[in-house]
């Protein structure tokens, strides 16, 4: 039986988009009446370290990340090196053809996309920091995907941001797109084209573990979340400090990054075990509370933290 499931891994610096631009090749997916399954993994570190994002795309429902690539974005040199045994038959390199991208190693057998995005980033808005939504334009391009539905997800992305930040994100992944149409004819699938029965296809939600539990506990109730920071961040990254409404009441969900204030007006440090396990006993009497039992910090040989 043919694999049915093109996976496209993305890899870069931490805070290079990584993971928007991931999230947006999933959502694009899925307006397009496909499956998505995504898997990131970044190091246990504060700032800095290589992050990577696997999207594995199929007609069909997708219950695990892949160990192959069929395409593989590779942001900086350290993505290819890291990845470079990862490629499936017939897959491609997608790269900064401006950078100094050394693809020696890189089987023969895979397809060499060089595209400068760092120059045609600088061109859409005189900044690095579209290299991803260039990216995004390339790739879209490689598996046929629909252009208007990518810019439809980029206005909805950066809609809140003003009109100027659309345009240059639009800008940037439209030049992508054309740039690889134009070159690269010879390398463009058919993978990610926009189903026949989209007309009867009703997208679903694209999110992480954390935000399913977060969204999961906020419709059992929850009223209170009570988390060490750094996880915290994560999970309640798109919950925390706003007011949720739910069955036609407003529940409060509260998250603090550096101090939890307890009964007694005082301060708890976040990183206070038990002055923190004190507060939460408290709270847990007069509201629905969620608090998270993993202890930060412990040595420990796994430093992914899959999402999907």
């Amino acid at each position: 039986m043919p694999n049915t499931i093109i996976s496209v891994k993305i890899g870069a610096e931490a805070g290079q988009g990584v993971k928007s631009a991931g999230l947006m090749l999933a959502k694009l997916a899925i307006r397009s009446g496909y499956h998505i399954y995504n898997h990131i993994e970044y190091p246990s570190l504060i700032k800095g370290g290589h992050n990577v994002l696997q999207v594995n795309i199929s007609k069909e429902e997708v219950t695990a990340p892949r160990k192959v690539n069929d395409i593989l974005i590779a942001l900086n040199q350290d993505t290819i090196n890291k990845h470079v045994t990862e490629f499936a038959g017939e897959a491609g390199l997608i790269y900064d053809s401006e950078a100094k991208i050394d693809t020696s190693k890189v089987p023969s057998t895979v397809a060499l996309i060089g595209v400068p995005l760092s120059k045609i980033a600088k061109e859409a808005g005189n900044s690095d920091l579209l290299i991803n939504t260039v990216a995004l334009g390339a790739v879209t391009a490689v598996l046929g995907g629909n252009l208007i539905i990518l810019n439809g997800l980029i206005s909805e992305e950066f809609g809140s941001k003003g009109d100027e930040v659309v345009k240059v994100n639009v800008t940037a992944a439209e030049n992508g797109f054309k740039f690889v149409t134009e070159n690269y004819k010879q390398h463009l699938k058919n993978s990610l084209s926009p189903l026949e029965s989209l007309s009867n296809f009703v997208p679903y939600m694209a999110i992480d573990g954390n935000e399913s539990v977060a969204l999961g506990a906020i419709s059992a109730g929850l009223q209170y979340a009570a988390i060490y920071p750094m996880r915290g961040r994560t999970f309640c990254n798109k919950y925390g400090n706003r007011s949720i409404l739910r069955r036609g009441k407003s529940y409060d969900i509260h998250f603090r990054r550096r101090f939890l204030p307890d009964d007694r007006g005082l301060r708890a440090r976040g990183d206070d075990r038990n002055t923190v396990g004190n507060y939460r006993g408290n709270a847990s009497r007069s509201c629905n509370l969620l608090t998270d039992l993993e202890r930060p910090g412990r040595p420990s040989n796994d430093t992914k933290r899959p999402s999907g």
